[in-house]
């Protein structure tokens, strides 16, 4: 792995990668980088922020003239730590990276990536259904105690009122978030580089509200007079310039795809168009390919419901609407596939459902859960949930255990299979066919099965508690008609090892970049060993 500077407008920022190398010698495979159009993405921190407010006394200025007042000063970049995270240690970004593969030091190929550029907007306006605001005002007579201080004597108001700006309106677009336009396949041959694939991508722009503010500035008024009265302020609020201020970031989706495989001859094409609700799920996508067939995918979310059934009504509640209820997918207008999930009272996935077509079926025939017979979505009105009667049961998650991870699960017309979790709740380490997890309970104990996921449990204590809890499994006439496999794992790397139902142990093991490098069969012998090699696609 090698560095270089990272260059902008000719200035030295930070330093970003240059290559990627593995092996020896004439066997060493590499990436190496190119970068063009570069771009700092610090604008974010030119917003008010940060607001310091300073306190004048009152000083005597010339003989004829007294000031009197309080201001507040704005500063428009972050203070401290975050300022150095948004201005000093701003990214530097690229409209263009290229991936240039080496394999045994010779050249093979590149993927090129295209990138969108980062754009701040933002404009001001006047408002508060007037441009003027009248205010009353008070002077003092006064007489001078020292030049930082003064002492009013008698007070008075002003008979006319003055007039200042309402507000104003300051709206601030961090522009444009930064995408994947395209990105293109080359093959080099006969000293050529040639496109093999290419996918561009379309996006649309959505405004989003990230950042709300009231921005406050204190008039600072002076008066010169024969009898040195000097003007000052009663009743501050009348005599503060109100501007609201908001910050808007900028998220994205995808619209559509384009993907182009070249062959030599007519590029192959396929496009996927993506359509969107109003919480900004996608409700669609379209895949159609070079041979005119176009296959649909359906998407319909808890928030896509009249109100009445109660495991939705329940989902709805606890605010959880990013999960797809119903998927229905179809090939050239007919329907060929569908799924539903249905959650529990603690917004778990409990059940799943999938239809069962002996032939596609016309859409006018179809019922998506949502709608009423040959509607659609988003076409037509909500209704209440309501399945296609062709959905049957595929299986069912009986119950969960106290990390949200499936403990009992039931496939159609299958025995009922056990998990037990383990490292923290993150893998499952046994798995029990044929067996409730009240049968494994009895055997094993409760304590036993959290002991599992102790946190002061290290990869060695864990192989040898999982081994002695199948063992035990394996060895109960309670559970004799049950099949245990067993799993070991080297937590964030992978799996190191699995025990089937015979018995019979299979090993991991892994290089020093933590990826796998061979299977080994129960004699410890290699009997799958993997090489990597960077060549483009």
């Amino acid at each position: 792995m090698g560095y270089e500077s990272s260059l902008h407008d000719n200035k030295r920022i930070g330093i970003r990668l240059k290559y990627l190398s593995n092996g020896e010698g004439n066997l060493r495979d590499s990436i190496v980088y190119s970068y063009e159009g570069s771009h700092i993405e610090y604008d974010i921190a030119n917003q008010q922020y940060y607001v310091k407010e300073s306190v004048y006394g009152f000083v005597r200025p010339p003989y004829t003239q007294r000031w009197l007042g309080r201001s507040m000063q704005f500063n428009d970049k972050l203070s401290s730590d975050l300022q150095k995270v948004y201005n000093e240690e701003s990214p530097v970004r690229y409209s263009k990276v290229t991936e240039n593969y080496y394999v045994n030091q010779s050249y093979k190929g590149a993927a090129q990536f295209e990138y969108s550029t980062f754009q701040r907007y933002s404009f001001s306006t006047f408002g508060g259904g007037a441009p003027y605001k009248s205010v009353g005002r008070i002077f003092f007579s006064s007489n001078y105690m020292g030049s930082n201080g003064l002492m009013c004597s008698t007070m008075e108001l002003e008979t006319s009122p003055r007039q200042f700006p309402d507000f104003f309106v300051s709206t601030n677009y961090l522009g444009k978030e930064i995408n994947l336009l395209k990105k293109t396949d080359f093959k080099y041959e006969n000293s050529i580089l040639t496109p093999v694939k290419r996918e561009t991508y379309n996006y649309q722009q959505i405004l989003t509200p990230a950042y709300n503010s009231l921005k406050v500035r204190l008039f600072l008024e002076g008066e010169s007079t024969e009898y040195d009265e000097v003007y000052s302020f009663s009743g501050l609020d009348s005599y503060f310039s109100y501007g609201t201020s908001s910050l808007y970031g900028c998220s994205s989706t995808l619209v559509s795809k384009k993907t182009e495989t070249f062959d030599g001859t007519a590029p192959l094409e396929e496009s996927a168009i993506y359509s969107y609700n109003n919480d900004q799920q996608l409700m669609s996508q379209t895949l159609s390919t070079s041979d005119g067939r176009n296959r649909k995918d359906i998407f319909v979310y808890p928030a896509n419901y009249l109100s009445g059934v109660a495991w939705i009504d329940n989902l709805i509640s606890r605010n959880v609407r990013s999960p797809f209820l119903e998927k229905v997918s179809t090939i050239d207008g007919k329907v060929v596939a569908g799924i539903i999930n249905i959650y529990n009272s603690n917004s778990l996935l409990q059940t799943v459902s999938k239809l069962k077509l002996s032939q596609p079926v016309a859409l006018s025939l179809f019922k998506f859960s949502n709608r009423v017979l040959g509607v659609e979505p988003p076409t037509g009105t909500l209704s209440t949930f309501s399945s296609d009667s062709r959905y049957a049961k595929d299986y069912e998650i009986i119950s969960y255990n106290n990390y949200s991870k499936p403990q009992e699960l039931k496939k159609l017309d299958d025995a009922i299979t056990v998990y037990l979790w383990g490292y923290g709740g993150q893998y499952p380490i046994i798995e029990i066919k044929n067996a409730t997890y009240a049968e494994v309970v009895s055997v094993l104990t409760q304590a036993t099965i959290d002991n599992l996921n102790s946190i002061s449990q290290t990869e060695a204590t864990m192989e040898s508690l999982i081994k002695a809890a199948s063992d035990k499994l394996r060895s109960d006439s309670r559970l004799a008609k049950a099949m245990v496999t067993t799993y070991t794992y080297k937590p964030l790397v992978g799996m190191t090892s699995k025990t089937d139902g015979r018995g019979i142990k299979e090993t991991y093991t892994y290089d020093g970049m933590q990826r796998l490098q061979a299977v080994l069969d129960h004699l410890n012998h290699v009997n799958r060993s993997f090489d990597y090699h960077y060549r483009s696609n």
